[in-house]
């Protein structure tokens, strides 16, 4: 993954994240807003008819009083002959001279002294308060389209708030929790290798003691031969390989069976759990490894390995299992100079 890819790797999840919580609010939120403006739309009729019973004291019928209204935007006014059924008035010519067959709804709620109810007018869905006036069935009918319209441009402005503060939040949280993933990676990792360091090392130490995993444990203590000869007669450059190839055969071999940290200038360990065949056949592969770059390469390329294992000694504890590692290690790294007739570097 390049620089560019991995400066939008957070863009996916949060954009997916952001999406899906924006979805689920705006619809919470467009159910509480249109119960709430269906009940603001409720009282919206009420004051009009508040108003519409006050002017019907003074102006001695519905039909005068409802000529008198001012406009109400989205609402209509009707008043309807208690007797014959029929409109005698209205904010709205269109439903002058219409009766409650026309209507094609229940019309008994006109009649009592107060009531409120959705009903829906040839297609149109209403906010109906009615209430009675002396021998007129007065009513205000809000449009619930109009209602539902500003629920819903509310909603999506709310929510393209919502949108974008969850936007920069999710970025804010992937950049700080990568950054602290990060710095917390880096704290742990060998630069040079790209191992674990001697930090995480202890850490994991730590963590193995009392765990489950500690019953199938595997020590395995590395130890590079000749880096101080190589150092001196190829330079520092030529030590830094082997150090990095040291790495790379412990990760291709043993990567999958668990950690493996570079603990000092030439020295490394792993922390296995695997059963003695699995460790043989990596070991045969981290060998094989480095005897091929050796006779490709025609550099002195040696590492001295020694291991421990709770299956081989089920009493021991992660230190004991260290220290005789370390032995076996030693041991070997005492054979190879013995053989190469070599000094031992102390």
């Amino acid at each position: 993954m390049n620089k560019s890819d991995s400066g939008r790797a957070w863009l996916f999840p949060v954009l997916s994240v952001s999406a899906v919580s924006t979805l689920l609010i705006g619809i919470v939120m467009y159910l509480m807003l249109a119960g709430t403006l269906a009940d603001r739309a409720y009282k919206e009729n009420i004051m009009a008819l508040d108003h519409l019973e006050t002017l019907c004291a003074s102006a001695g019928s519905a039909e005068d009083a409802v000529s008198r209204l001012p406009y109400y935007s989205d609402m209509r006014i009707i008043a309807l002959d208690v007797k014959t059924g029929s409109v005698t008035a209205s904010t709205h010519q269109f439903y002058i001279g219409r009766d409650s067959e026309w209507l094609k709804i229940d019309t008994a709620p006109f009649y009592d002294s107060s009531a409120r109810f959705r009903a829906n007018i040839h297609g149109e869905k209403l906010y109906i308060s009615a209430r009675r006036i002396g021998g007129e069935a007065v009513a205000a009918l809000t449009s619930s389209s109009a209602v539902d319209g500003r629920a819903l441009l509310i909603t999506l402005l709310m929510s393209a708030v919502a949108f974008a503060l969850s936007m920069g939040v999710g970025y804010l949280l992937t950049t700080f929790t990568a950054k602290y993933s990060n710095e917390h990676k880096e704290a742990r990792t060998d630069a040079p290798t790209k191992l674990l360091n001697r930090r995480a090392y202890a850490e994991d130490v730590q963590k193995l003691k009392g765990s489950k995993r500690l019953s199938s444990l595997r020590y395995v203590s590395l130890d590079l031969n000749g880096l101080k000869e190589a150092n001196d007669t190829l330079g520092h450059e030529a030590g830094d390989e082997l150090i990095k190839n040291t790495a790379r055969f412990m990760t291709t071999a043993f990567g999958h069976l668990g950690k493996l940290y570079r603990t000092g200038g030439d020295e490394f360990a792993a922390l296995l759990i695997c059963d003695r065949a699995d460790y043989e056949e990596a070991l045969g592969i981290f060998n094989e490894g480095v005897d091929l770059w050796k006779s490709v390469r025609g550099r002195p390329f040696s590492v001295s390995v020694g291991e421990a294992s709770k299956e081989e000694f089920p009493d021991y504890s992660i230190e004991e299992l260290a220290k005789r590692a370390d032995e076996r290690m030693y041991e070997a790294k005492d054979e190879y100079y013995r053989k190469t007739g070599k000094a031992r570097r102390k």
